[in-house]
């Protein structure tokens, strides 16, 4: 079997992150692992993209598969695709989910409304 991947094949996942290697003089590269489907079964395949000193990309996982239950899954993406997310990712920066942040005073006048309502027998009914 081949050991290059094709764009098109069923892409469990990608993995980016940074290795040591034994060659003397080299600290760490960084490697783009792809996990691809092939006969029913995960196979493993190592991109070596150089020096880890010239990404700036923290390590990061893609998934290309939800889980179905009882250990199966289905395969969502191809390798083309999550390496266009991952070539996205090393060049915006891995995207941070932004929270809203808590507004306490809101907050203090939902909590003392509900205690006023409990107080005097009021009940909320949806509508």
């Amino acid at each position: 079997m081949a050991d290059n991947v094709t764009p098109g094949e069923p892409c469990f996942e990608l993995k980016e992150g940074n290795v040591t290697t034994n060659e003397s003089g080299v600290k760490k590269q960084r490697v783009q692992i792809l996990h691809v489907i092939r006969n029913d079964k995960v196979w493993g395949h190592t991109i070596y993209l150089g020096d880890s000193s010239g990404f700036t990309c923290p390590p990061f996982i893609i998934k290309g598969h939800v889980e179905l239950g009882n250990g199966r899954y289905e395969i969502l993406e191809t390798v083309q695709s999550l390496q266009d997310i991952a070539d996205d990712f090393r060049i915006n920066g891995y995207p941070v989910p932004e929270y809203e942040k808590p507004d306490m005073a809101r907050a203090y006048e939902i909590i003392a409304t509900y205690a006023k309502d409990k107080r005097e027998g009021r009940i909320k009914v949806s509508v």
